[in-house]
C-alpha cells in the first residue's frame, strides 16, 4: 500500500509527539538548545515503533524535525517511512556504513529533498 502525500506528512507530524521541550533546569536528559530549553526525545517509545531509530534531527527555524534511522542498506529508506510504510518521501537515514553512534570522522545523512518540499507545500495550504 502506498500512502498519499497527506498520510506521509501526518506520520511525521504524529511522531513529533515523542519530542518535548522542557526548561533547562528540569534536569531531564536531552540536548541543549540555545534558547534555554532542553529537547527530550522518547527513544524508548520510538524504538518500539521502529528499532532502526538512532537519532532525531531538529534544526531551529526550519521545518527539519525528524527521526533518523539506519537500515542494512542505503536503498530501503529511500522509499519507506519511519514506520516502514512504502512512500515516495522516504525517511531521513544514516549511511549504512557509518557507525550508529556517529563516531566516524564523517557521517552521511540522507533525506529526500522531496520530503521537505512536500511538507512545506502542505503547510502552505
Amino acid at each position: 500500500m502506498v500512502f498519499t502525500l497527506h498520510e506521509g506528512v501526518q506520520e511525521y507530524e504524529d511522531l513529533r509527539t515523542y519530542v518535548k521541550e522542557t526548561d533547562e533546569d528540569d534536569h531531564t536528559k536531552g540536548t541543549d538548545g540555545n534558547d534555554g530549553k532542553q529537547t527530550v526525545v522518547d527513544f524508548k517509545a520510538l524504538k518500539k515503533i521502529n528499532p532502526d531509530i538512532i537519532a532525531w534531527i531538529r534544526i531551529p527555524d526550519t521545518s527539519i524535525d525528524y527521526p533518523v534511522v539506519q537500515g542494512n542498506d542505503d536503498s530501503y529508506y529511500l522509499t519507506h517511512t519511519f514506520k516502514k510504510t512504502e512512500h515516495v518521501a522516504g525517511a531521513i537515514f544514516l549511511d549504512s556504513d557509518n557507525n550508529a553512534d556517529f563516531s566516524d570522522d564523517k557521517n552521511i545523512i540522507y533525506g529526500h529533498n522531496i520530503l521537505w518540499i512536500y511538507i512545506a507545500q502542505w503547510k502552505e495550504k
